[in-house]
């Protein structure tokens, strides 16, 4: 297949004539731009001086920046990153355009900017792969500073970053892979684009045939059985009586997930005032595709749910007072993750306390009503609707819908009774 070329050759251009009256061995670095079209070379001073061995590491792109010569490296590297990426018909064709054009033309080998490139890439459909994106940027910055550049990040400072993500955030492995898989998907981005000095040399992830010594992104299996609370851990929990505010608002959560049908921590969340009529919730979950088609839950208001709705309601849109009105999902999904970090922290502690699984999570509360609700002989794809399935290869051929559900309130009412007052 026949390559259109590039309208320029762009390099690096070591100046040592004797008139610069420079120390031996040194020169001048420039920019030389020959262009196709004019058949013609217009040579650029960059104002750095350095020596024959320096200017040949700046143009080995194999050699990541190091030692006392490294801002200069990536200063040099950088402009011939700007000036690459403008070579490029639909851009200029002259040299006078050209250099008309690197004046206004920016480029960057810092991560943030890179970040901040592909944000802007992402559509407002991709709200989770966005909030991940965002805050792997924010976390990495906090970790370090927000002037790392793509060759500062290698298997070392990938394993820091894990660490902290792990003890400083809470955050459980199979959340940590997914603020480190944003800067893998930069990484990707800036190998791909030519005008970019970044090259595989530079790229600190694995790969079965490039990088085998490079970071992997860990996740963990887990298989369901570890989510399966005993029925008197269940009620250990249920019974608990918190000792400060962030007990309380991680116990409370996990209530209202059990007995609100297995509701996730985002959907509690998002619950408004509005949604509340009479002795019943009605929403729609907040997980899924937007254009799948989604089924309202009713959540029946029981006592120890109408508790817990008393004490956090706000009186404003949104019951509990995390969310505002007109909040972005985007700014719902960060806050969200910040609040089920914290209750995590709350809830394991707790666990431990009282005799519990100390892997118990807010989404045990949401397999506990599903397991011990079939257990006990309700019938599976009701128990599904329950909780907002969507899934139609699932349950669309079986299930008709309902009309009540007092056999599931009746399993609540016989086998979690609520403990008696001192």
């Amino acid at each position: 297949m026949y390559k259109v070329k590039k309208p320029f050759e762009i390099t690096l251009y070591f100046d040592s004539r004797p008139f610069l009256k420079l120390n031996d061995g040194y020169g001048v670095i420039k920019l030389r731009v020959y262009s196709r079209e004019e058949r013609k070379t217009k040579i650029k001073s960059l104002g750095k001086i350095c020596n024959k061995s320096t200017f040949n590491y700046i143009t080995d792109l194999s050699k990541k920046p190091s030692g006392k010569d490294y801002e200069l490296i990536l200063f040099a590297r950088q402009k011939l990153s700007s000036a690459q990426s403008i070579n490029d018909y639909s851009i200029c064709k002259s040299l006078s355009q050209f250099f008309g054009e690197l004046q206004t033309k920016k480029s960057s080998i810092l991560l943030k900017d890179a970040f901040e490139q592909r944000l802007n890439s992402l559509k407002k459909s991709q709200v989770t792969t966005k909030s991940h994106t965002k805050l792997s940027k924010e976390y990495l910055e906090e970790f370090k500073n927000d002037k790392l550049t793509f060759y500062d990040v290698n298997v070392s400072l990938l394993e820091k970053f894990e660490e902290f993500l792990k003890e400083k955030k809470n955050h459980h492995q199979n959340s940590i892979k997914n603020y480190i898989k944003p800067i893998r998907e930069i990484f990707t981005n800036a190998i791909s684009d030519n005008s970019s000095p970044i090259t595989k040399a530079d790229y600190p992830f694995y790969t079965k045939q490039d990088n085998k010594n490079g970071f992997k992104i860990k996740s963990v299996s887990v298989k369901r059985t570890h989510k399966i609370l005993k029925l008197d851990e269940i009620q250990l929990l249920l019974d608990y009586k918190p000792q400060t505010e962030y007990e309380k608002r991680a116990i409370d959560f996990f209530k209202f997930s059990f007995y609100g049908y297995g509701m996730n921590v985002m959907d509690i969340m998002s619950i408004k005032n509005e949604h509340i009529k009479g002795d019943s919730i009605f929403f729609t979950r907040e997980k899924g595709n937007e254009n799948q088609n989604q089924y309202e839950v009713t959540i029946k208001i029981r006592k120890e749910i109408k508790e817990i709705l008393d004490y956090w309601n706000t009186g404003n849109v949104y019951v509990f007072p995390f969310f505002k009105q007109n909040m972005s999902k985007e700014k719902r999904i960060a806050i969200k993750q910040t609040v089920n970090s914290v209750n995590r922290v709350q809830l394991k502690k707790i666990a431990k306390k009282i005799g519990v699984n100390p892997k118990v999570s807010h989404g045990w509360a949401r397999t506990a009503y599903a397991t011990w609700m079939v257990r006990n002989n309700v019938d599976k794809h009701q128990v599904s609707q329950t909780m907002g399935h969507t899934d139609e290869r699932s349950f669309k051929n079986y299930w008709k819908g309902y009309d009540n559900v007092d056999d599931i309130q009746n399993i609540y009412d016989e086998k979690f009774k609520k403990p008696t007052k001192d």
